[in-house]
């Protein structure tokens, strides 16, 4: 259900391919439907490149949860999991919950979820809003992202750590 919702709304990606789309003004739609299909526990935003106008992205919504505390966290897994999503664990950055939506090899979404006040969720939120403010950052980015993608076109975790040394350098001055 989730996963044709998002199609709808130009989601989709097969699973560990590295694609960078046009911006589309349906993703933001897509995302107000996703958020509004999940749990109220957590205070959902839409973030990821996919929430920046202008910026072409890979086609997978990317949204961070806040919750108040750790055990709302663990009880947010079950109806998650009820919803189509796979719980992985902190998938490389502790104090993340990381759920991905995957239906027949094509991922749809990405939630990270953390206790409100963790740094990764601060700076991942910072940075897009960032990107939302300075065109020339955006516009830096998206060329960033189009050098990663000529150069690992079929892998999906290259493309991520090829463009990874420029989201630290932007995070280090503070955007």
């Amino acid at each position: 259900m989730l996963a044709a919702l998002l199609g709808t709304h130009g989601f989709g990606l097969p699973a560990g391919l590295a694609v960078v789309r046009d911006p589309s003004a349906e993703w933001a739609a897509g995302a107000e439907a996703l958020i509004a299909a999940l749990p109220p526990a957590l205070s959902w935003q839409h973030a990821g490149s996919t929430a920046v106008p202008g910026l072409p992205a890979k086609p997978i919504c990317d949204l961070v949860g806040l919750a108040p505390t750790e055990q709302v966290l663990a009880e947010l897994v079950a109806p998650l999991e009820a919803l189509g999503f796979l719980a992985l664990g902190e998938f490389g950055i502790p104090g993340r919950s990381f759920f991905r939506l995957r239906r027949e090899g094509v991922d749809y979404a990405h939630l990270h979820t953390y206790v409100t006040g963790h740094p990764d969720a601060e700076s991942v939120l910072a940075f897009r809003d960032a990107l939302r403010r300075d065109t020339a950052l955006r516009d830096a980015y998206a060329a960033t992202k189009f050098a990663a993608l000529a150069a690992h076109p079929q892998s999906r975790d290259a493309y991520t750590a090829a463009k990874a040394p420029f989201i630290r350098n932007q995070l280090q001055r503070g955007r």
